[in-house]
């Protein structure tokens, strides 16, 4: 997910849309010229997957302009999966977290500018329009596409044989120059080889990855948008998590998230700790990919505000003695407030309870000893 940085001109000599015309004559010249055909998209027909200028009965041979972007990836499932590759990477670098509508309009609305989401195959409303070459019907050469009455290019790779292949770069806009949002490579149509993304924000990398013949495969890191250290590493087999699962602070050196996986299922310890003191933060076990055994989490100051016993993935029932500790601090918060608790506060009330059954519990074996 790199990309290049250019910067768009600022000298528009013949105003904007005098410029765009001007250039469009230019590229008609040289095309006619050398005996190449330009087509604009509003005259060609997608019949049987192969692309015809309306009305003839031979596949189309040269180039097309103003074409949907949904109709020129249409056949390529590796670009969704670079697309969905980036949205991960963009959510996971959000600061506030990715669990707010904010993230997910914000989101939206960057994948729609760099032209990876929605795929719009109507002339009139898609929002991102390409210039392509086409060899007997199929995709066949360069491939630029441009937002939509600009001159703005956002998306630029190269075909063969109807499928991506070659480099792809996506790029995002800023006060009208030119940044990084993407570099994959492909091949055949699927991801293959280093993919980069960067951030929305600014042009540091946020996320790599690996791919070979579609499948995520190698080492795959994350991170800060700020510090560019990194902040998250594991790697992929055959398409699934394998290995350490490791997250980084800021800093890229103290560990904040620990997590053990076979073929993608957890297995063993997971534990989180805090990022700027190290304290731990949480520990659970798993065994087959379930949660096994008591899972506990603690505050930054230690405090003890969550704990549950599993078997087999499915969470015990407290035992009675438990049970009658959290009713009890149930019944009387609500009359001292009126209010009903909130799911922390009954989670912390929980652990509470346990640790006092304990210390019961201990404080009687003592008793039976002596």
């Amino acid at each position: 997910m790199n990309s290049m940085n250019y910067n768009i001109a600022n000298t528009r000599p013949y105003g904007r849309g005098g410029q765009r015309l001007l250039t469009a004559a230019i590229v008609s010249l040289c095309l006619s010229a050398c005996g190449g055909k330009v087509l604009d998209a509003r005259n060609a027909e997608v019949v049987n997957g192969k692309l015809y200028q309306r009305g003839e009965n031979v596949p189309f041979t040269g180039a097309v302009t103003n074409v949907p972007n949904g109709v020129v990836f249409s056949a390529d499932p590796g670009l969704e999966q670079a697309s969905n590759a980036v949205g991960k990477a963009l959510l996971y670098a959000e600061p506030n977290g990715s669990n707010n509508d904010s993230a997910m309009v914000n989101l939206q609305q960057y994948m729609m500018a760099i032209g990876l989401h929605p795929m719009a195959t109507d002339p009139e409303r898609a929002r991102v329009l390409c210039d392509v070459q086409v060899r007997d019907g199929l995709l066949d050469g360069a491939v630029k596409c441009k937002k939509a009455r600009t001159d703005d290019v956002v998306l630029e790779t190269t075909t063969s044989a109807g499928r991506i292949d070659g480099k792809l770069t996506a790029y995002r806009f800023s006060n009208g120059t030119q940044h990084p949002a993407l570099i994959a490579k492909f091949k055949n149509g699927q991801l293959d080889g280093k993919q980069e993304v960067y951030s929305s924000r600014n042009d540091k990398l946020i996320h790599r990855i690996a791919w070979s013949n579609g499948i995520a495969d190698g080492t795959e890191e994350a991170f800060d948008e700020n510090t560019g250290h990194r902040v998250m590493q594991v790697t992929n087999i055959a398409g699934k998590n394998d290995g350490e699962y490791v997250e980084y602070a800021p800093d890229g050196e103290r560990v904040i998230h620990r997590l053990k996986l076979e073929k993608g299922v957890p297995v063993g310890v997971e534990e989180t700790f805090d990022p700027l003191t190290g304290k731990l933060t949480g520990h659970a076990e798993y065994a087959n990919g379930r949660l096994q055994g008591t899972v506990k989490r603690w505050n930054p100051s230690g405090k003890l505000i969550y704990e549950r016993e599993y078997q087999d993935g499915e969470m015990l029932r407290p035992d009675d003695a438990v049970t009658e500790c959290i009713n009890d601090r149930v019944i009387t918060y609500e009359r001292a407030t009126g209010q009903h608790e909130d799911p922390a506060q009954r989670d912390e009330w929980d652990a509470s309870c346990r640790e006092q059954r304990r210390l019961v519990s201990s404080s009687a074996a003592q008793g039976a000893k002596q």
